[in-house]
């Protein structure tokens, strides 16, 4: 798998959702197991490689939330 595919792989997302590589990912990274990761270290390495390369750049990013978010991030307001 190269550099590039690994941003793609973890961007996807299928059914069920909870079998989607950021979704399980995410839920080990969360996890205070910390040798739950040893098997993810060289995907990890290989995305941050990847991730290290993209230009920097002042851009919006969208997500899909299943809920009304509009209550804690006021019109207006700058978030980081």
């Amino acid at each position: 798998m190269d550099e590039a595919a690994s941003i793609t792989l973890y961007s996807m997302e299928w059914e069920p959702q909870e079998e989607c590589l950021y979704h399980v990912l995410n839920e080990i990274l969360r996890n205070e197991k910390r040798q739950k990761l040893k098997p993810w270290f060289l995907f990890l390495k290989l995305i941050l490689t990847a991730l290290t390369q993209i230009p920097s750049s002042l851009s919006f990013v969208y997500r899909g939330v299943k809920q009304d978010m509009r209550k804690g991030y006021p019109e207006g307001k700058t978030f980081v």
